[in-house]
């Protein structure tokens, strides 16, 4: 089965663009921080068993304002050159996911970003064998400059990565 909302776009940002982003996202710009999360989706596990199960976050843009000083770069390097293919209207939130390492790979939770109606976008920032998977088994991995669209009102779930130090992503949620 095939989910017939989900674009995937490879390559959709150029050189420049994408060495900006990367600067901040992976090389670790001294201004850029992470917080970190002790559960990604659900609730935190009490017992501490899912050491796994956390993920490093930082929030460009949510409840209707700018909330990072990258801001303007993530806009300027990101959202602007992407609108084309977002046909979007506004904006609800923007943010980096940083997910670990792990020996083997750990899928998280099912879930939607929001309770209303919305589409969502993933723009991955390295590859590695990490992937977002939705409800009807699609599997779309993580690929260095590629953008999936796709309805995130809809069950879907995210993965660590056994590969790679770590599995870097932005998340985009519009109407």
């Amino acid at each position: 089965m095939t989910n017939h909302k989900l674009r995937i776009l490879d390559d959709v940002l150029d050189d420049d663009n994408f060495a900006r982003l990367e600067t901040v996202l992976l090389q670790g710009a001294e201004n850029f921080q992470w917080s970190i999360t002790d559960h990604v989706t659900g609730r935190p596990d009490e017992n501490n068993s899912d050491l796994w199960n956390w993920q490093g976050v930082h929030h460009f843009y949510k409840n209707d304002v700018p909330c990072s000083e990258q801001w303007e770069m993530i806009r300027c390097s990101l959202l602007i050159p992407m609108m084309k293919h977002l046909k979007g209207r506004t904006l609800i939130r923007a943010k980096a996911n940083l997910y670990p390492w792990t020996n083997e790979l750990q899928i998280h939770d099912w879930h939607c970003d929001y309770d209303f109606p919305h589409h969502g976008a993933i723009f991955c920032m390295n590859t590695c064998d990490g992937y977002t998977e939705f409800e009807d088994g699609t599997k779309v991995e993580s690929v260095r400059n590629r953008l999936y669209i796709f309805d995130s009102g809809q069950p879907h779930r995210s993965t660590t990565t056994t590969n790679t130090k770590n599995r870097v992503n932005i998340n985009i949620n519009f109407l």
